[in-house]
């Protein structure tokens, strides 16, 4: 094989490896945080209270991903049924105390000195908390906004028309300098 072909092959591979390893990336990072209401294993709730503390504090941003198997200890998310409404769940963040041999689980906030009142079985959990960001509920809540989605769509449109400068070319091998075409001496 000759030294151009082979030169030619790695020019190719060099430029496209990057690309597959970035796409490689992206598809799994949304397959890691694709959300469980559209088929994914994950949950993200924004704590909303003081019954984690010390442990989540109001305002945090909880990541869950269901699991097979809860045990003791785990910080859970559940869904519990609200009283008087129909059709509507609440997403409640505690740790799982304890499982009876009926299947089912007692669970209790780390700022409570009782356990929960909740009947839940695993049915109930939705996932275990996995990842914790301190007050991601705040940047949440900010980027749900519709002026700072405008923003960053303006941003990025403006980004992408923006006129990139014109630069000057020189020919292959040659030096700037080298390329002015001298006069003549008289």
């Amino acid at each position: 094989m000759n030294d151009v072909a082979t030169g030619k092959r790695a020019r190719t591979v060099r430029r496209w490896l990057p690309r597959i390893l970035i796409w490689t990336a992206v598809v799994w990072c949304a397959w890691l945080v694709w959300p469980s209401r559209f088929g994914g294993d994950t949950t993200m709730v924004v704590v909303d209270g003081n019954s984690m503390v010390p442990t989540y504090a109001n305002g945090d941003l909880i990541v869950a991903r269901s699991d097979d198997r809860y045990r003791p200890g785990d910080i859970v998310v559940f869904k519990i049924d609200l009283p008087g409404e129909r059709h509507h769940q609440a997403l409640i963040v505690h740790r799982l105390i304890a499982i009876d041999p009926d299947g089912r689980l007692t669970t209790q906030g780390d700022n409570r000195r009782v356990a929960d009142g909740f009947s839940l079985t695993t049915s109930n959990i939705v996932g275990r908390a996995v990842l914790r960001l301190p007050k991601g509920g705040a940047i949440l809540r900010l980027l749900s906004r519709w002026w700072i989605l405008g923003f960053f769509a303006g941003a990025i449109a403006v980004a992408h028309l923006w006129p990139k400068p014109a630069t000057e070319t020189a020919s292959p091998g040659i030096h700037k300098e080298q390329n002015v075409t001298k006069s003549a001496e008289p």
